[in-house]
């Protein structure tokens, strides 16, 4: 199988998959889990429905954040890699709130990498569960 069909044909599309939780092919889907970076003071929580990008769902924990964290594509029990995309700006970012990552692709080629993607799309659906949270809470208090 080739390298475009086990995770995606370019970057868009890969950043897709770790945002939607599909993993390669050949890879188990990586467990729920906290997982803990003592020296930049980040408990990132992974659940159902975050396999790979950090749960925003305790935003008050976010709020104070300088780094979300970004399960590898190949996350298996062997390869246990994560990445950092920095926050630089405000929660939930932006693509302007958001700094490098620090993956090959962010710092070689110089290119928005698929974990800052991923980031910024679950980002994204953060803020459509919040407006969507607020607006149902608005119409009952008009009832």
């Amino acid at each position: 199988m080739s390298y475009t069909e086990l995770y995606g044909k370019d970057r868009s599309e890969r950043a897709m998959r770790l945002f939607k939780g599909i993993p390669p092919s050949n890879t188990p889907l990586p467990p729920e889990g906290v997982h803990v970076v003592r020296s930049l003071h980040i408990v990132a929580n992974f659940t159902e429905n975050s396999r790979y990008v950090e749960d925003f769902s305790n935003i008050n924990k976010m709020l104070s954040r300088k780094y979300i964290l970004v399960r590898s594509q190949k996350f298996s029990p062997k390869f246990k890699c994560y990445y950092f995309v920095k926050l630089v700006g405000k929660f939930p970012p932006t693509r302007e709130d958001l700094g490098k990552c620090n993956c090959f692709d962010s710092y070689y080629n110089k290119v928005e990498c698929k974990h800052k993607k991923a980031v910024l799309l679950a980002s994204r659906a953060l803020k459509q569960r919040l407006r969507t949270s607020i607006s149902r809470a608005l119409r009952r208090l008009k009832l």
